[in-house]
């Protein structure tokens, strides 16, 4: 049980890779072009948790089945069948998602299922990350395919020679103490 607000920094550097492409972009690295700021947006970063959490075994419920994207319809169908609250009524499928689904109790999630909306706020909320200094981009010379859901295309790989990002989050107690 989290006893104490919090606020926390978290850093990390990134060198020769794209932390988070901008798709407006040719999925550049996302910049402030401006002051050369290198940008990644709270969603990455809470991807990033996901991926390494569910890569210990933990069940995410923002995640991929069978390595294939799913609607939070067939995830919530999924999720209900596997803890066996089918039948059960909404509150208790909700209950089955905070109780088992770590990513949900960490950061929440806006629930728009069976025809239900559901606001759920995570006591963990993280900021843009912000590079500590000005980056500077890295064009490939080659040309390379890049994937996308049911299809492929070519297209240039752009890369941040070296960044130095930060992110501010904070720990809320009281919105932990709502999810219990």
């Amino acid at each position: 049980m989290i006893q104490n607000n919090r606020d926390f920094l978290f850093i990390y550097d990134a060198t020769l890779c794209n932390p988070n492409g901008d798709p407006d972009q040719e999925n550049k690295p996302r910049m402030d072009y401006d002051t050369k700021t290198l940008l990644v947006s709270d969603v990455r970063q809470k991807r990033n948790i996901r991926d390494f959490l569910s890569s210990k075994g933990y069940p995410i419920f923002v995640n991929t089945l069978n390595d294939k994207k799913v609607t939070m319809d067939d995830m919530f169908k999924v999720i209900m069948k596997k803890y066996d609250v089918e039948k059960a009524d909404f509150d208790i499928k909700v209950e089955t998602i905070l109780k088992n689904l770590i990513d949900i109790r960490m950061f929440g999630s806006a629930l728009a299922v069976e025809k239900v909306t559901k606001a759920i706020t995570g006591p963990i909320q993280i900021s843009w990350g912000y590079s500590l200094h000005p980056v500077d981009l890295v064009k490939s010379d080659s040309i390379v395919t890049i994937m996308n859901d049911d299809n492929s295309t070519f297209g240039k790989m752009y890369k941040a020679e070296y960044a130095m990002v930060a992110h501010c989050g904070s720990v809320n107690k009281f919105a932990a103490k709502k999810l219990d």
